[in-house]
């Protein structure tokens, strides 16, 4: 279920760094929980020094993605995916892809086809080990990146153009290879936004369209605008009634000298003067309405703005951030951050 890395000794020293990992694993998780998580990445990253297991990577790489190491939240989750034991929750397990399936979109992987074995492989002048040892994807930023082969004195060089939620095949062969170290064949350079060479269990996610977030300010835009035109319809009512009642009241007092003509009259003036001020009074308790109509829906719109988290602010949730440890299964982290 895990594997010490090659520092590790045998017998008791290989305990002693087993049991120093477990202790600064229970110390990682407790830092996070108490959402410290500059510690909580320190203490996981010496423990994942000491033994690579599949919880261990599974906890680091949701703390790397809290922090935004995207690239490095990859390669963890991956190997957390890779390792997960065959008795384990398959639940738990399904979180664990779908973080591995978001912080896809944010990186590009690289499958690598090195000659020879021997050679290593730098990513920006950074070491990522032996072609041997590598993984069958590994995880890079966004952006220009160099991609070496070295082997004593002789080094190849591949640089890609890196795309949020790319995948490239490189072939990085040197020039003294021989054909028994040799691996692979790949087809040179290759790019592909949806399809990498790696496994069929992890693939690349699909475009998930527009967030709701989005959709949510498409549908509070239309409502404040809907809401908006109405207001404008029952102001222009309210002053074309207000007109109206002044017109007619002027020919109720042509008609009549008495301040109260209507009170004892049917006539037509009073009728239209009754008409206009009942639309008068009509179209202001509606211009009144959609004002506050519009007013509230407005708000609410830039609040969504401002406060619905985006597609950036996905770590801040739980449902992608299982626990996963031999003992306990569970979220490791709660609420929104």
């Amino acid at each position: 279920m895990s594997a010490p890395s090659s520092a590790s000794a045998s017998g008791p020293e290989n305990a002693a760094h087993q049991d120093r990992a477990d202790a600064l694993f229970l110390q990682g998780k407790a830092a996070a929980q108490a959402k410290n998580w500059d510690e909580a990445y320190q203490l996981l990253a010496q423990a994942w020094e000491l033994k690579q297991s599949y919880d261990i990577a599974s906890n680091l790489g949701q703390v790397a993605y809290l922090l935004g190491k995207h690239a490095e939240a990859a390669q963890h989750v991956l190997f957390a995916l890779r390792h997960y034991p065959a008795t384990g929750d398959a639940e738990q397990k399904q979180k664990t892809q779908d973080l591995l399936d978001m912080v896809r979109q944010k990186v590009s992987s690289l499958s690598l086809q090195v000659t020879p074995l021997e050679a290593e492989v730098l990513i920006d002048g950074a070491s990522a080990g032996r072609a041997s040892v590598l993984p069958p994807e590994l995880f890079v930023e966004p952006g220009e990146r160099v991609i070496t082969a070295r082997l004593g004195d002789e080094a190849v060089e591949r640089e890609v153009s890196a795309k949020a939620g790319g995948h490239y095949n490189l072939e990085l062969t040197l020039a003294n290879a021989t054909p028994a170290a040799a691996a692979p064949a790949a087809a040179g350079l290759q790019a592909s936004e949806n399809n990498p060479a790696e496994p069929a269990d992890s693939p690349p996610p699909e475009p998930s369209g527009l967030e709701d977030k989005h959709i949510a300010l498409i549908v509070g835009g239309a409502l404040t605008v809907g809401s908006g035109v109405a207001l404008g319809i029952f102001a222009s009512k309210r002053s074309k009634a207000e007109s109206d009642i002044e017109t007619y009241q002027a020919r109720v007092e042509d008609e009549s000298s008495d301040p109260n003509a209507c009170a004892n009259s049917n006539s037509e003036a009073c009728q239209d003067l009754a008409r206009a001020s009942d639309d008068w009074e009509t179209s202001g308790q509606m211009r009144n309405i959609f004002l506050a109509t519009t007013v509230v829906l407005a708000a609410g719109t830039v609040a969504t703005y401002f406060l619905w988290p985006s597609a950036s602010d996905e770590q801040a949730t739980t449902s992608v951030t299982p626990i996963l440890t031999a003992e306990h299964q569970g979220l490791l982290f709660s609420g929104t951050f």
